[in-house]
């Protein structure tokens, strides 16, 4: 019998605080690049200190794997799930997003536990902490009824 591998990623439906979101996860070598594009070093008396953009990976992070959203204005239109717009709810409702991005972030390193297992470099059942996150209320953004 043959090896078993991810073959692709796979898009996932996540709902926090009444919103639901679809997307795929990130995977450590797509966390690693987003953190290395955003992280300067620059040298302090003599020692080479990084200084991370944390809002714009951040905002990377969420244009990267949020996909869709049922998310509406206050006025009750919906609001598409652009790049653009994907930093205008993040920057506005932090709170809202930060939770959704975590239940991706749960099931990415469940995926990342999955992977190693299946390749052998990592012993059966050993998950981790999975925390859950918690809900905590929006205002400037309905969600769709």
């Amino acid at each position: 019998m043959g090896r078993k591998v991810f073959v692709e990623k796979q898009t996932h439906t996540v709902e926090y605080d009444g919103a639901v979101f679809e997307g795929t996860p990130l995977d450590q070598e797509q966390e690693t690049r987003l953190m290395e594009k955003y992280t300067e070093y620059k040298r302090v008396k003599g020692q080479l200190l990084p200084k991370t953009d944390f809002i714009g990976l951040k905002i990377s992070k969420v244009q990267k794997t949020i996909q869709s959203w049922d998310l509406e204005d206050p006025d009750g239109n919906p609001l598409e799930c652009t790049d653009a717009m994907k930093r205008v709810v993040y920057l506005n409702n932090s709170d809202l997003i930060d939770g959704a991005m975590e239940k991706f972030a749960e099931i990415g390193r469940g995926n990342a536990e999955i992977k190693k297992e299946l390749e052998g470099n990592s012993e059966p059942g050993s998950s981790g902490d999975l925390t859950q996150a918690s809900n905590t209320p929006v205002k400037s953004v309905r969600r769709r009824s």
